[in-house]
């Protein structure tokens, strides 16, 4: 009876620590092509503009009208127009190929040119523009991805005389070529998805030092290439990321081969792992496919033996040979990635049959779900408790009858 009681308690004790493994994900299309959104009808949408917020909502750029106009959109609503005012600069072009940036309270950065200079914009002000100085530096360009945080504060790239350096607001340069920094100095601030600032007001950028690559904060290097992390040594550090917490993700190459998903501290995926069921033969490396969350969850694009999926360090969140509902079959993944705090990931598709390609939402349904192998093993404790009492009971009229595992699959 003892080995009875133990074998039941065990495999109820076993039931309640995995009842709760199994996540259902559910899948949304937020925009295609022909979709109408506040009156316009989507002619094309940009995936690789994508972007997520913690409150669900996505930001994206897209053509209506034939693609004879363009604004910014999200799944609901038209934020910023070509033909709008902003900061007495009326927009000509939104640029349509780099991430857009989308904070908490539904404001978007991003580069727009209007008649005679291109400049950062957020949906109510112009940040800077080309012949603007900024800590006596003339800005001759400026980079199209920009960084927005949830007070307003804007981080960007921008490019003078003799180097580039990254801005934040109309106000300062936080570092740029020929800044000394931890020892180094910085030959150019570069990337197409840099710079990031973060809840209170700090940057993190990519900077090359001497023809080596290093992520920076103005005041410090948080990683340089030939850093070891994890027992892997860091070869060409690409496409970095960062939370509202000031938290850093990256891709980086793995001297010797391979490649990783890290932080600054830990490795959190490499090619050989195993996600979802999938081993990961590749990891992607082009601009926006990685996206850190402000709950600390990693979302990236990566390869396996047959496909391509959506992943985070701890699931497979979508795969090739999926299927949408309103849309088809996934053929390819294409364009930006993006979570959020809830774990929701953003990401586009192409469609195998028609060719169209579509912005996806995936929900992740933090409901318990319970496994098959969950509901046996209910059955055999609960099974185990009957055989327990059926002996143990003095009146052997009122025995429990024994429950099948069998009736509850």
């Amino acid at each position: 009876m003892k080995k009875v009681f133990f074998c039941c308690l065990v495999s109820l004790l076993v039931l309640f620590a995995a009842g709760v493994k199994v996540e259902a994900v559910s899948f949304t299309i937020i925009a295609k092509s022909g979709d109408t959104i506040a009156g316009k009808t989507l002619a094309s949408v940009g995936l690789n503009t994508a972007t997520l917020n913690d409150n669900g909502v996505a930001a994206f750029w897209a053509g209506y009208s034939g693609n004879s106009l363009e604004g910014i959109f999200t799944q609901s609503s038209l934020l910023v127009k070509e033909g709008d005012t902003i900061g007495g600069k009326t927009l000509t072009d939104i640029g349509d190929s780099i991430k857009l940036s989308l904070n908490n309270n539904n404001n978007v950065a991003f580069k727009g040119s209007f008649s005679g200079g291109t400049g950062i914009f957020t949906r109510n002000n112009l940040v800077a523009e080309i012949g603007d100085t900024i800590d006596t530096k003339t800005l001759t360009s400026v980079n199209g991805q920009a960084s927005i945080n949830d007070s307003d504060n804007v981080a960007f790239q921008g490019f003078f005389s003799g180097g580039s350096g990254v801005f934040i607001n109309n106000s300062s340069m936080a570092a740029g070529t020929g800044s000394v920094i931890g020892g180094e100095t910085i030959n150019s601030t570069g990337g197409t998805d840099n710079p990031f600032i973060d809840a209170s007001g700090g940057v993190s950028f990519r900077a090359s030092t001497n023809g080596d690559g290093s992520i920076f904060t103005p005041d410090s290097i948080l990683v340089s290439e030939g850093d070891i992390i994890d027992g892997k040594t860091l070869g060409l550090i690409t496409h970095n990321v960062m939370n509202a917490s000031g938290n850093v993700a990256f891709r980086s190459n793995i001297s010797g081969g391979g490649k990783g998903i890290f932080t600054t501290n830990s490795l959190i995926a490499e090619i050989g792992d195993s996600i979802g069921g999938k081993i990961l033969t590749d990891i992607s490396g082009s601009g926006g496919m990685l996206s850190l969350g402000n709950n600390g969850d990693i979302a990236f694009q990566g390869s396996f033996a047959g496909g391509t999926g959506i992943f985070t360090q701890n699931s497979l969140i979508a795969a090739s040979g999926d299927t949408i509902a309103g849309g088809g079959t996934i053929d390819i993944f294409a364009g930006s990635t993006s979570i959020n705090a809830n774990g929701d990931v953003l990401f586009g598709v192409r469609f195998q049959d028609t060719f169209e390609t579509a912005l996806i939402l995936a929900t992740v349904d933090a409901q318990p779900v319970p496994e098959p192998a969950t509901i046996a093993l209910l059955g055999i404790g609960l099974a185990g408790l009957a055989l327990l009492l059926d002996n143990f009971l003095p009146d052997r009229s009122t025995k429990f009858k024994t429950i099948s595992a069998q009736s509850f699959l």
